[in-house]
């Protein structure tokens, strides 16, 4: 488990963005805000991107 291997991650401030629904998957069972660059569900809570120079619009 990676809180466990690197304890000192603040997940309250961290972010992940991935390609897949795999990525997205882990971002939301993480916890944490997620970003999903071209990939498309309704399933998760995660916010869709284009590019990974969106992010810059949620900072």
């Amino acid at each position: 488990m990676p809180i466990k291997k690197y304890p000192n991650i603040e997940l309250s401030k961290s972010f992940l963005a991935g390609d897949s629904m795999c990525d997205v998957e882990l971002g939301h069972n993480l916890g944490i805000t997620t970003f999903g660059i071209n990939v498309k569900s309704q399933i998760l809570n995660y916010t869709c991107i284009r590019s990974l120079l969106e992010i810059v619009k949620y900072t």
